[in-house]
């Protein structure tokens, strides 16, 4: 697939699954998979400036937030799409959120979890399926909950 980014869509790579709250997935070996935010999701919430991840052995459930981040459009949670546990966090993002943006496929990966239940892929969108999810849904990114302000707000005071 590896479609050029279009201004609405972004680019959608071939070898990821995605979920609808616009978190990308890739499965690696095992049960190991890595997981960040889609280039649409980025184009949605602008320029990013801070972010947050779960560190290493948080356990997510799916639909859960594993991290937050603050963006020049708005304040969001990062929701998980399976169920794991962390095993590592890509803690530059923390510190330089860049890659977010300019390279949200490679350098802006957020976190390496171990699936404890691989069988959640099965309930995740193809590249085609994403590809082809109407732009208006963008308006869906869920806000920030009370607890990812707080997290945001302790981060901007270091």
């Amino acid at each position: 697939m590896n479609d050029k980014p279009s201004k609405e869509n972004g680019k959608v790579e071939s070898d990821l699954l995605y979920s609808t709250e616009h978190v990308w997935i890739k499965k690696l070996a095992g049960d190991m998979a890595l997981i960040g935010m889609t280039d649409r999701f980025q184009l949605t919430t602008g320029l990013v400036y801070i972010c947050w991840l779960s560190p290493p052995e948080t356990v997510l459930k799916a639909g859960e937030s594993f991290g937050s981040m603050e963006a020049a459009k708005m304040a969001v949670d990062l929701i998980s799409p399976v169920s794991g546990r962390v095993i590592e966090t890509n803690q530059s993002l923390m510190s330089a959120p860049g890659p977010i943006n300019t390279d949200p496929y490679n350098g802006g990966w957020m976190l390496k979890i171990k699936m404890n239940q691989p069988d959640e892929l099965a309930k995740l969108m193809s590249p085609e399926d994403y590809a082809h999810l109407p732009s208006a849904d963008c308006g869906d990114i869920p806000g920030i909950s009370a607890e990812g302000l707080l997290r945001l707000i302790e981060r901007r005071e270091k």
